[in-house]
């Protein structure tokens, strides 16, 4: 298997492409063949409304649930790797990811997070999918939540009646389309309207994965056919209310205003920063700074760019969403920031200091102000005997981390790896002919 270890991060996105392109072309031929099916039904005056997994029958729901847990931890298995692409099989691969995990809190708290949702959501599917409802009614409109405590917590049941409704209205909420209700005493509640979904005993659908972000693409691009819910018809039909869609929410272009094509500008600059800089630096974190650093910087960039944004002819929900996402681009692109800073900021510049290799890929320096030094798993690492030294460069900038400079570390691996490939004339690696 160590041979196409280097092909296991190309099949895995390769994998989530095709599983995304499938699921487009399958609820593509779902609504062409049942036109979403609620278009031109009666609707009963009492009518029940559930999420779309719901309707399938329960092996399928059993194997949807199957899916995601293994989808869940695949995800959670190749967001740690991507730490550990520079190893040469897959059992350092495993050696390596249980070690990072077992020495850093940070990431054990990350890895159990993951796995607790990893666990948790497969079941939220099966609980909800017998107890989670919208019912309306002549009189009123309620909400039954799945029925566990963490997401009972969250999202509590309620009842409004229609009479006590001063305020209803569509809105947006990032791509998705919200119904919102506002009662006497000025609670808000709001239902996502892709989520709901007649209720049908003669249903035998399959489970498609991916399907509430296609319906809510869709929703997006024409809101239009929100009327054409079951949610939204039962409330034109059966209540006296005027159900109004503000068009400066459902129809706001976000390239007509000025200050968010400013933003825009902005994220695609720190995005094409990030990428070319983390490209061409070959300077390296020695001693990753704490997580402040970029949490501090991500939040002051959402700040910034909700103050840009504040303008009420800006929706809320467009501010809010645009701001978040310019707090990841920030908080991404201090990453390598923070490297050219600190060089920037050094007064000494790069010096060179003699390291002793204590165990394999771990090296550590008589100076104890130095950090200890930890190589990845390497056919070149290996090659170098315990209590041999080896001379790094390394730097501490102006915000006092130290970081280390790769280039000559390479130049000296590419020509290792080119002396041990001499003699086999038909593998010669790019670079050594």
């Amino acid at each position: 298997m160590n041979e196409f270890f280097p092909f296991i991060p190309v099949a895995i996105i390769i994998g989530v492409l095709l599983a995304l392109l499938v699921s487009y072309r399958k609820y593509q031929r779902f609504k062409k063949n049942k036109q979403l099916e609620e278009n031109g039904n009666e609707l009963p005056e009492m009518l029940i409304l559930k999420r779309p997994f719901a309707q399938y029958p329960g092996k399928s729901l059993r194997k949807f649930q199957l899916i995601l847990v293994l989808s869940f931890l695949l995800v959670s298995v190749s967001f740690f790797s991507v730490l550990l692409l520079n190893v040469d099989s897959f059992d350092a691969h495993v050696d390596r990811l249980l070690k990072v995990i077992s020495d850093d809190l940070k990431i054990q708290f990350v890895f159990i997070m993951m796995l607790v949702f990893t666990i948790l959501y497969p079941m939220y599917l099966g609980r909800s999918a017998k107890n989670e409802q919208v019912v309306l009614t002549k009189e009123s409109i309620s909400y039954h939540p799945a029925g566990i405590f963490i997401t009972n917590l969250f999202f509590p049941a309620w009842t409004m009646k229609w009479e006590n409704a001063t305020a209803i209205s569509m809105e947006r909420a990032g791509m998705q389309s919200r119904l919102c209700l506002t009662d006497i005493t000025g609670k808000k509640r709001c239902l996502i309207v892709n989520q709901w979904r007649e209720m049908k005993t003669n249903d035998n659908s399959r489970p498609i994965l991916f399907s509430e972000i296609w319906e809510a693409n869709e929703l997006y691009m024409n809101p239009a056919a929100i009327l054409d819910r079951p949610l939204v018809r039962y409330i034109k039909k059966y209540t006296d209310i005027n159900l109004e869609i503000s068009k400066s929410d459902m129809n706001f272009d976000l390239l007509s205003s000025p200050k968010i094509k400013t933003i825009l500008i902005f994220m695609l600059a720190m995005g094409s920063y990030s990428l070319i800089d983390a490209l061409l630096n070959m300077e390296t974190y020695l001693v990753t700074p704490s997580l402040w650093w970029f949490v501090i910087g991500g939040v002051a960039g959402s700040v910034f760019a909700f103050l840009k944004m504040s303008d009420n002819k800006i929706p809320l929900s467009n501010t809010i969403g645009v701001s978040v996402i310019f707090g990841v681009f920030a908080g991404i692109a201090l990453y390598p920031g923070l490297l050219r800073i600190n060089q920037l900021t050094d007064s000494y510049g790069l010096r060179s200091y003699e390291y002793q290799m204590k165990s394999d890929g771990v090296f550590r320096s008589n100076d104890p102000s130095l950090p200890e030094i930890r190589m990845a798993p390497d056919k070149y690492w290996k090659s170098i005997k315990i209590g041999d030294k080896y001379s790094f460069r390394i730097r501490k900038g102006g915000l006092g981390f130290y970081q280390i400079d790769m280039d000559k570390v390479y130049a000296n691996m590419r020509n290792w790896y080119c002396q041990q490939e001499k003699e086999n004339p038909m593998n010669i690696r790019v670079g050594c002919e």
